[in-house]
């Protein structure tokens, strides 16, 4: 790229990072409310939720990086429009590779990094994020039996706990599970025991009875000398398999979702790959989009606003309908096909239309290459002499 051509892919780094780094915060800001009282009755450090809030960070990237690039190219090609920088350029001969050339490298590198991150990075950060959540809801567990009152640790789950003895033991442990509108679980146990494990832990309980009432008017009850509880399951918030979206993009390709265990239905599997392997391809569908809606100086400034509002507008609209064809993708291959297609198709369309009349992607070249320029008037245009032919005609 040459001098000019650095210059306007600068600045559109610069503030598509900005936009990125600005939209990042306030998405990932919304994320940790959702999680942070959890976080604080569950007694979690600072670090955990800084830890927390690095690995939610992928998610959120992938998601916004292709609208962080539309907002940035379009903002400084509203603005070198303004300041009659593109005017500058078209008249000094340059051609429309000067503005091209840095929105496809840029798109091409918003693509790479969502590329990457939606196929490596963020499977490990959402395991991650899994883990915390499963460890958080053991130590809320610890935390409402260590204090000896009756509490519900979440919606329709009680706990409690009469006394605790010399070695930590937990003595007259009582659990109620309503979080089922269909069974209510009672379980009185006489001692019991937090076992941690990694990722959460098991409530060892010993010499109780387990009663349920699955039907109306019908209460079962199970008498036991020794009863182990994943605690896990009274977690209800993440289930206590991992979830597609935190499987390794090469195990979740050759995982068959009929031997998977709960969560893994084929539908969710295939959703899941078609996201991964489609959020990479909007940033490169939008760049011929900006150019057929930004690209060229125009004199009239509210005519340049109002086309790159409707590039603005456009680049949610496809993937807007992005997201609802790859929101069926795992249902029917339709509309897996339909998922694909609209980001190619989107590319290509608009790819005709700002490179079939005429526009190419090729060097600028001198459109007054006949006419006198002080760019190539060489020393004597600089010193504002006269020209030889003028002065041989005594003008």
């Amino acid at each position: 790229m040459n001098l000019v051509e650095r210059y306007i892919f600068r600045r559109m780094f610069e503030f598509a990072a900005i936009a990125l780094a600005i939209l990042t915060l306030v998405i990932l800001t919304t994320q940790l409310l959702n999680h942070i009282g959890f976080l604080v009755e569950s007694r979690q450090s600072f670090l955990t939720l800084v830890t927390l809030a690095l690995m939610l960070v992928p998610t959120v990237l992938v998601a916004i990086a292709p609208f962080a690039f539309l907002v940035g190219a379009i903002v400084i090609l509203d603005a070198m429009n303004a300041d009659s920088e593109l005017a500058v350029i078209e008249a000094a001969g340059a051609g429309p590779a000067t503005y091209i050339r840095p929105v496809f490298l840029l798109a091409a590198l918003t693509a790479a990094l969502c590329f990457v991150v939606s196929v490596w990075v963020e499977p490990l950060a959402n395991r991650k994020v899994r883990d915390i959540a499963a460890t958080a809801n053991a130590d809320l567990i610890r935390a409402a039996v260590s204090a000896g009152e009756f509490k519900e640790i979440e919606d329709g789950l009680f706990i409690s706990v009469d006394s605790f003895g010399a070695e930590g033991d937990l003595l007259g442990v009582f659990i109620v599970d309503r979080r089922t509108s269909e069974r209510v679980s009672y379980i009185h146990a006489r001692s019991g025991q937090l076992a941690p494990v990694k990722g959460g832990g098991f409530l060892l309980l010993t010499n109780g009875e387990m009663q349920s009432d699955s039907e109306p008017g019908k209460l079962s009850s199970i008498r036991f000398q020794t009863l182990s509880l994943d605690l896990f399951t009274y977690r209800g918030r993440m289930g206590v398999n991992y979830s597609p979206r935190q499987y390794r993009t090469g195990d979740l390709l050759a995982l068959d979702p009929a031997t998977a265990g709960p969560g893994f239905a084929p539908d969710k599997v295939a959703k899941e790959i078609n996201r991964r392997f489609t959020d990479w391809l909007y940033p490169l569908a939008f760049a011929p989009l900006l150019i057929v809606f930004g690209g060229g100086a125009r004199s009239i400034r509210s005519q340049q606003r109002v086309m790159l509002l409707g590039a603005a507008l456009s680049g949610f609209l496809v993937r807007g309908v992005g997201y609802l064809a790859l929101d069926g993708s795992g249902q029917s291959t339709l509309a897996a096909l339909f998922a694909y297609a609209i980001p190619v198709c989107t590319f290509a369309l608009f790819s005709v239309l700002a490179f079939g009349g005429g526009l190419r992607l090729r060097p600028g070249r001198d459109r007054r290459r006949n006419s006198p320029s002080p760019y190539r008037g060489g020393k004597a245009a600089v010193r504002g002499d006269r020209p030889a032919n003028a002065a041989a005609d005594g003008g």
